[in-house]
């Protein structure tokens, strides 16, 4: 093989007279980056070293401990491939690569955050936001339930719109509160898979 030098970050294996490279693929890049993103963004590396596996793990669980805390849950769909309270709660990625939910910042260990300016409360002390879940930027704004609110506030508060819904179309309902605050909720067979606080 004759002297060949490969452009900068690209790796190559010789096979006969060719040279095919092995991780100069748009998907492989695109992987690498949402890896290293999220990790990053995760504080599993850095300074201080990497994150140990225990601590994650311990984290996961602290967070599904915490989840679990939560009363009066029964109009929430829990399955793992819907989970109400997780939409709310920590958002999720769709089968699409999507990132969908995150509705409440005050979570423990959530793998999503706020990126950017949050747009003034309204009178409910309902705010929104641009948000990203597990390092995947989410389309859309998030609406946010009140900073000052519990979890159980929220679930209460969900709960109570349920209570008094109105279906607008196909899967979708409106709902408020005693205070007045309107929630949109998607049910999937009448439980909640999504519920957020109209801006």
């Amino acid at each position: 093989m004759n002297n060949i030098l490969m452009p900068k970050n690209q790796f190559a294996y010789a096979g006969a007279n060719n040279i095919r490279y092995k991780f100069d693929t748009p998907d492989f890049h695109r992987v690498e980056e949402k890896l290293s993103t999220h990790q990053f963004a995760k504080g599993e590396f850095g300074s201080s070293g990497n994150k140990s596996p225990d601590k994650i793990h311990q984290s996961d669980i602290e967070k599904k401990q915490w989840l679990e805390s939560l009363q009066n849950t029964e109009n929430f769909k829990q399955g793992t491939k819907e989970n109400g309270i997780n939409h709310i709660f920590n958002g999720e990625i769709l089968k699409n690569g999507n990132a969908n939910g995150f509705h409440y910042e005050g979570t423990p260990n959530s793998n999503s955050k706020i990126v950017g300016d949050l747009d003034p409360s309204n009178e409910f002390g309902v705010y929104q936001a641009k948000v990203e879940i597990d390092g995947v930027l989410k389309g859309p704004k998030s609406t946010f339930f009140p900073k000052d609110w519990t979890p159980q506030q929220v679930i209460d508060a969900v709960n109570e719109a349920f209570n008094n819904k109105v279906n607008i179309k196909n899967n979708r309902y409106f709902g408020k509160t005693s205070d007045g605050m309107t929630i949109e909720m998607i049910l999937r067979n009448n439980k909640v898979i999504s519920a957020y606080p109209v801006y």
